[in-house]
Parts: C-alpha cells; structure tokens; sequence
C-alpha cells in the first residue's frame, strides 16, 4: 500500500466514524464499535486473516469484513443495522474504466459518480443481508458534490467487480473492488429521512 495513501485515509477514515458514532448517540441511538472485537479475532491464526483462503470461506469472511458499527436504537422504532464507512477522497481510474462501463453497460457516467468498496467486504455485506441483517453503508467522497452518501446494501447499485484474487495496480491495498454508483445512492440526509424516519 502506498504509505502515503494510508496515512491519510485511516486517519480521515477514523475522524469519520467517530463524528458518526457521535452524531447517532446524539440522537439517543446506541452505536457499538467492532473494532475491539475484530482485532481480538484476528490475534488468533492471524495468517488467516490476510490471506486469499478467506475469500471462499464465509464464516471467516463474514467476521473479516465485519462493518464497523452496530447502530441499536433502545425504543426499538427502527430496526437494529450495521454501519460501515468508507472514505473516498481521489477518484484513481483511468479513464478506460468508466469508459468500458458506459460501453459495456450503456451507462453515461462520471468519474466523480464511481464509488468504490472492497469486493470481499461487499460480499460480506450481502451475506448478512441475505441472512436478514440489515447492512449500510456510508461513504465520504470529497469528489462528489453531495460529499457523504449512505444506503442500505440491498440498494447500491453495482457497476464492475473486478474478477482477480488481488489488484495489484491499486494505489491502496491490493483488495480487489467493486465499482458502485453514487447517482443511484441515498445522501446521508434523504438515508436518515426515508430509512430511519430521522430529522
């Protein structure tokens, strides 16, 4: 991973969540980091959790990619969710990518609407989804106007998914992605008006 990359990212990354975790107490919601919980995981066989095997073992892949919160609300008016955040603050394509999937899909998007997810992480997200776990996802992308996005996994619209075991082109981790599109996701705020009936 390019070092410079990851130093700015976890930390904006971090920043992120903690505003979030904030802001749903705020509103008198119980939020539960997994943070702890995932590293006290991964101190056991550690190799494993790095490593490709994951990718075709659910139960490991589910806890690997587990999201970062667990959003509880204590009057139980909405249902209980898990929330993950991502940051998105550079928009690494080439210009081939968007222009093979307005090619290939008919599509006619913009680099500023191309989202990104790690692929394994998405796949995790669907299987608790699948499993009747309701799962969002909110995404910071300082190249988007609206600038924070959040939806429900069922709901995200996705574009490319790259096929590889590792992306070693990435300027981050070598996770491979899927590509989601911004235009078809919730903001942050029609998120907490329509799905979680919050002003």
């Amino acid at each position: 991973m390019n070092s410079g990359f990851k130093d700015l990212r976890l930390p904006i990354g971090k920043v992120l969540e903690n505003k979030i975790i904030k802001f749903f107490q705020d509103l008198d919601l119980i939020v539960i980091p997994t943070e702890n919980f995932k590293q006290s995981l991964t101190k056991e066989q550690p190799n494993i959790w790095q490593s490709d095997f994951i990718k075709k073992n659910k139960p490991i892949l589910m806890l690997r990619y587990l999201p970062d919160l667990i959003v509880v609300d204590k009057t139980n008016k909405i249902e209980s969710f898990f929330l993950d955040t991502k940051v998105m603050f550079t928009p690494v394509y080439l210009k081939t990518l968007p222009d093979l999937i307005n090619k290939t899909l008919n599509e006619n998007i913009t680099l500023d609407n191309l989202g990104i997810i790690e692929r394994e992480a998405y796949t995790s997200y669907m299987l608790y989804q699948k499993a009747g776990i309701k799962v969002a996802v909110l995404a910071l992308c300082t190249y988007n106007p609206e600038l924070i996005f959040c939806d429900y996994i069922e709901k995200i619209k996705t574009l490319f998914t790259e096929k590889q075991n590792r992306n070693y082109f990435s300027s981050g981790s070598t996770t491979p992605r899927v590509n989601i599109d911004f235009r078809k996701m919730s903001t942050f705020k029609e998120f907490l008006l329509k799905d979680l009936k919050l002003n």
